[in-house]
Formats: structure tokens, C-alpha cells, sequence
């Protein structure tokens, strides 16, 4: 090594420090997501953590990428590193020997603190929390770190700094993991503490050997996204802390990166969910000619009570199937349209059913370019059982429950099949359908309730509607009465062999929907929480069950909004000077 360590030297200048020297000379090859590098904060105090994979090859490639972004970064790392002069002002060294004695763990806790205060002083700092290099068990699998040191934790609450986890791909070589595999002999005696200590000594031997290894090869490396400090102040165990900062880094590897521990003999996967025989989709519908939902449109405005909110580029108008014979299939075609963009939907040329004839539609309209951008489909229950029994209500199919439920939750309207098609999501479509739903509901005062289903695609990975299917019913489910009422026509169940305490940390580190959103991102990289879920949510929906629904691709949660716990502020600006009489009436 000592031969690449001379050829950097002299590429050492203003514009390259000694760690982007040792890429060039060594010919690593980081492999990043094009605009990766953006996500690292370019100030203020910042914890990075990282696995642990090679030994020495994601610190020299981790800390010549983030020169690129800010230059007042350090380790903490073995004191051995000393001995290259370049990376001593790097470092705060550590002794990670400390049966040598007290003397070397005050030392080493000093370094932990200059460390800190390094953090509080707007600093970087880097930290391999695992503390030794990932050993795969049996050396033909992958390979992992062991538990990450609750030190990680301390530094995170005591500093406070931001935390960005960032995931290396990969593994060092057989021969290391062979060399590895006395590590796993409990020191009971002379001769497992034996092999153990010449394990130790054959990878120490092989570390150059790893390094070269890597000369000319891609270092792929994945940048999570940061964790503030706000969303982990509430986990007061650092053992659990750790174990969060560890999962999260993990899960920038994809779901087959998530284990419990280097003991785990099976390779633990969870595999993203996919049906057993590919759903055949037919092509979607033909577009409703134009002209023909201005037919529909200039019927519904013969009738004033069609037509609910209207503005100066949008109405929402409310109507029965009978009422729209063009504008409802295109409120299918348009339906479909939207949930096979989520990777949901019937898989029809137009998303309809048997329910569509019976409930009524509650769309908005965009006046200029005369075309629907969002639906709901509303049914009143007193009705609906009144005409057609239980079994006319759309979520008796999803879900196994009696008038006993229906009774215990009030005079009740079902909400669902809701969408916002592409075009428009981010826009106030969503915002304009609620505020239509809360002015239909200012006119039938005896309505108590609303519930309906909040789907989550299937294309969600197992890992992640695991997450928010576990938080929603923590902490926003129904209450257990309520729930004893009501069973799944198809349970949601998690198979997977991931230790339970391990799904519990990610649990623990979603304490409210921010957090939540957080995991689910660092799960999906691009995808959050379900919009509908979110909004629902705020609106004060408790989750009585989870439901699986293969028609439809998707797992459904049953929810149930109590009008009289509508969130005020959320409702005044729906409802405006109205809101009062909102709750007035459901009060008498």
C-alpha cells in the first residue's frame, strides 16, 4: 500500500485533498444516482452514518465524495489510521481495544466528546457505528454488520446534528469471509477464544489484500435522506436508536438488505409483493367525447342542488348515476386511468360497478378546459341498506361486519373509489373534492360519520405497508370495541422471517406521520405516504381493520371519521362562516 500512499502525495493540491488523491491513484470507481450529492447539507452540524462492508474502501471513497460538498468533516476511527499522516487531522482516534484497560476507555470517551462538540460547532462527522467490517455467515451469503454501537445514539441526541445514512453495496471477498468464520465461536474456552483471536489476526492480514481488490471497480454507495433530530428525540433506549439508525441505512439497500443480526443463519428477505399470475389490463376506455359531458354539465345546472362549490375555474357538482349517462363512464375510464399510475385498478377498459348505478358522484369540473380532474363516489347507509340491504354497501365486500357496526358509529355515509388524475395531483383538486364532500354534508345534517376505505398499493413494498399499516393502527386506530366488530374479508399478514424487534425499531422511529413518511421514503426512495392517507389522518380518521384486495391490487384500511371530531381549522377553511352550523347541527 505503501507505493499508492507516495503516488497521491504529489497529487495533493488546493483542489483535491489527500482522500480524492487515493480514489485517483487507487482508481475507485463511486457510483452514485445522478444528483445524490444534493441531498448531503452543505452546513450545519451533521452525523453520517454508513455500514461497514469492506474496511477501509467506503471511507476513502465516502470522504473524497463529501469533499465534493464540504470540506469540515472528521471520523472517528481506529487509532491505527495515525500512522498515515494525511488522515490524522481527520481524525478523533479511538482505542478499539478497550479490555487494555480504564485508561483507554476514559481516552476513548474523550475522543467521543471532542466528536460531539465537533458536532455542535456546525461540523461533519462520519461513523462506521457496526466498528468492524461486515462478515457474511455462511461466507457464501451476504454480508452484514453486527449490531451498531449505542454510541451512534449518544452522539445523535447529544449533538442534536442531523443524521444521513448512506448504504455500500457489496462485500469483501471469500477468503475474508472464510477467514471470518471463528467469530462466531462464543469465547467459552482456550480454544474458541483461540480461533476467534486468529480470525481476527487472518482479516487484520487481508485488509490490504481487500483494499486492491477494489482497484478499478465500481463502489456503488446509496445517500439516504437526512433524519432530524426532531423525528428521534422521542426513542429514549440508544439500543433502539442504534438499531433505527442501522435499519434505516440497510433499507437504502433494498428490502433483501434488512437482518437481525450476523447470527441469523437464513438470509432474511422481504420480497416486494407480486400476485402469483399477472393481472391481464385491458386497454383503457375511449375518451367521452367532449360535447357529450357538456350535455351532462348543462343538465346538472337546470338543477341548482347539483351543482356544490363552484369558483372561478372549477365546480363540484354531486350527482346520481341516472343524472350523468356520459359523464360516469369517463369518470371509470378516468379512475382507471389514475389507479394503474399507482400500480392499482381493476384492470377494466373503465373502472365501474355494481355500485355505481345506486351511489352518487361527487366530481369537479374544470371549466376552461372542460374536462373532469377528480371524483368520489358518496352513498348514505340508511339508504343504501333501505333499497338494498347490507350487501349494497361497497365495503361489505372488503370487510366482514353487521348492522351492529353500522349502528355503533351513527347515521353514516361511505366515501370512496376517490382520485385526482395525474394532470392535477398536487394541485387543489384533492382540497376541492373534500371541501364539495363537507358542503354535502352541511346539507344533510343527520350524517354523523363518514368511513370508507384508504387503499395502499401493492406496489408498496412489503416492508413499507407493513410500517404504516402497524403505525396507523398504534396510533390512530379505532377504539377495540369498534374493532372487535369488524373483521378483514382477507388479513393483511406480513410473512417474513426479518426479526420482529427489528420491524418494532422502524415502528418506534415513526412516532407521528412525519416520521412516518420518512421511513416509508427511505423504503421507496421516491414514494411517500399515500396522499389520502395523510389527509385522512389530519381529518381525525381512526383504522378499524386492514384488508386485502387482490381485484383491485391494493390492501385496504377501513376507516371511520366522526364529523363532530372534525379538526376546526382544517373545516373553516372548507367551510368558512358555515363551519359553526356544521357542528351546531350535529350537536342537536
Amino acid at each position: 500500500m505503501s507505493q499508492y500512499h507516495d503516488k497521491s502525495l504529489p497529487l495533493i493540491n488546493e483542489s483535491k485533498n489527500f482522500w480524492q488523491a487515493a480514489v485517483e491513484v487507487l482508481h475507485f470507481q463511486p457510483l452514485l444516482k445522478e444528483g445524490a450529492l444534493q441531498k448531503i447539507p452543505t452546513k450545519g452540524p451533521l452525523l453520517i452514518v454508513a455500514n461497514h462492508p469492506f474496511g477501509g474502501v467506503e471511507a476513502i471513497v465516502l470522504a473524497a465524495k463529501l469533499s465534493e460538498i464540504r470540506t469540515d468533516f472528521m471520523f472517528i476511527a481506529n487509532e491505527v489510521l495515525n500512522a498515515i499522516p494525511e488522515v490524522t487531522p481527520y481524525l478523533f482516534s479511538v482505542d478499539i481495544d478497550e479490555k487494555r484497560g480504564i485508561t483507554t476507555k476514559i481516552q476513548n470517551r474523550m475522543q467521543v466528546q471532542n466528536a460531539i462538540q465537533h458536532l455542535k460547532a456546525e461540523g461533519a462527522l462520519i461513523l462506521f457505528p457496526a466498528g468492524e467490517v461486515s462478515t457474511a455467515f455462511p461466507p457464501w451469503k451476504k454480508a452484514y454488520d453486527t449490531k451498531w454501537s449505542r454510541s451512534v445514539a449518544r452522539i445523535a441526541k447529544e449533538s442534536q446534528a442531523q443524521v444521513l445514512p448512506i448504504y455500500f453495496s457489496g462485500k469483501n471477498s471469500f477468503l475474508f469471509q472464510l477467514a471470518s468464520v471463528f467469530l462466531f465461536t462464543q469465547p467459552h474456552n482456550f480454544i474458541s477464544k483461540t480461533l476467534r483471536t486468529l480470525s481476527l489476526t487472518l482479516r487484520g492480514l487481508l485488509m490490504v489484500h481487500e483494499v486492491l481488490r477494489k482497484r478499478n471497480t465500481n463502489i456503488p454507495m446509496t445517500i439516504g435522506t437526512t433524519i432530524p433530530y426532531s423525528q428521534i428525540q422521542h426513542i429514549e433506549s440508544n439500543k433502539a436508536l442504534a438499531e433505527y439508525f442501522r435499519l434505516r441505512t440497510y433499507l437504502l439497500g433494498g428490502d433483501s438488505q434488512l437482518v437481525g443480526s450476523r447470527l441469523d443463519f437464513i438470509n432474511k428477505r422481504i420480497r416486494r409483493k407480486k400476485s402469483s399470475r399477472p393481472r391481464k389490463l385491458l386497454p383503457i376506455g375511449i375518451k367521452i367525447k367532449t360535447e357529450k359531458l357538456l350535455e351532462d354539465i348543462q343538465t346538472l345546472n337546470k338543477d341548482t342542488h347539483h351543482l356544490i362549490h363552484d369558483t372561478k375555474n372549477f365546480a363540484v357538482y354531486i350527482a346520481k348515476a341516472e343524472d350523468i349517462p356520459n359523464i360516469l363512464p369517463e369518470i371509470g375510464r378516468l379512475r382507471e386511468i389514475t389507479f394503474r399510475a399507482e400500480g392499482e385498478g381493476s384492470g377494466l377498459a373503465y373502472d365501474l360497478d355494481s355500485y355505481d348505478k345506486h351511489y352518487e358522484h361527487l366530481f369537479v369540473w374544470h371549466k376552461d378546459n372542460q374536462e373532469i380532474i377528480g371524483a368520489y363516489r358518496l352513498g348514505t347507509i340508511s339508504e343504501l341498506i333501505q333499497k338494498f340491504g347490507i350487501e349494497g354497501v361497497y365495503t361489505y365486500s372488503l370487510f366482514d361486519y353487521q348492522e351492529e357496526f353500522l349502528k355503533e358509529i351513527g347515521e353514516s355515509m361511505e366515501l370512496g373509489r376517490s382520485f385526482v388524475v395525474p394532470a392535477y395531483q398536487g394541485s387543489r383538486a384533492l382540497i376541492l373534492l373534500l371541501t364539495g364532500i363537507a358542503k354535502v354534508l352541511l346539507q344533510r345534517p343527520q350524517i354523523k360519520t363518514l368511513f370508507g376505505p384508504a387503499s395502499i398499493s401493492a406496489e408498496y413494498s412489503k416492508i413499507a405497508s407493513f410500517v404504516m399499516i402497524e403505525f396507523l393502527m398504534r396510533q390512530h386506530g379505532a377504539d377495540e370495541h369498534v374493532q372487535s366488530l369488524v373483521k378483514p374479508s382477507l388479513p393483511y399478514k406480513l410473512k417474513t422471517d426479518l426479526d420482529e424487534n427489528n420491524l418494532m425499531s422502524l415502528i418506534q422511529g415513526a412516532e407521528n406521520l412525519e416520521g412516518l413518511n420518512a421511513v416509508v421514503e427511505a423504503v421507496e426512495e421516491v414514494k411517500a405516504v399515500p396522499t389520502l392517507i395523510t389527509y385522512y389522518s389530519k381529518m381525525g380518521a381512526r383504522y378499524v381493520a386492514f384488508s386485502v384486495d387482490k381485484e383491485f391490487n391494493s390492501i385496504d384500511g377501513l376507516i371511520v371519521v366522526k364529523l363532530s371530531n372534525f379538526p376546526k381549522p382544517m373545516l373553516k377553511k372548507m367551510l368558512g362562516e358555515q363551519t359553526e352550523k356544521f357542528y351546531s347541527d350535529r350537536q342537536n
